[in-house]
């Protein structure tokens, strides 16, 4: 009975729980080269209204995720370096 009844939750609450994690598009990777000379476009999904902020070295830039889900940010654009950094994504439910 209580397996039965765990199987239960996790079908019922695996779809709200899944559905509005903040991602990144998978081309953003460890090692991933990004673009100098021109803004660079970050793109992924999360849960619709919420506030959202790219950083990448000393740049920053923030929005909101729209109502379907998806979110694209612009960086401004980059210059040559060959000091790695770290590109973060944060979002914060309003």
């Amino acid at each position: 009975m209580k397996l039965w009844l765990s199987l239960l939750l996790l079908i019922v609450a695996a779809p709200v729980g899944f559905a509005d994690q903040l991602s990144i598009h998978s081309l953003f990777s460890d090692g991933a080269v990004l673009q100098q000379g021109q803004p660079v476009p970050v793109w992924g999904s999360g849960k619709p209204g919420a506030d959202i902020t790219v950083r990448f070295g000393d740049r920053e830039v923030s929005g909101t995720i729209a109502d379907s889900g998806k979110w694209q940010l612009n960086l401004p654009a980059l210059s040559m370096s060959r000091t790695p950094e770290t590109l973060t994504v944060r979002s914060c439910e309003e």
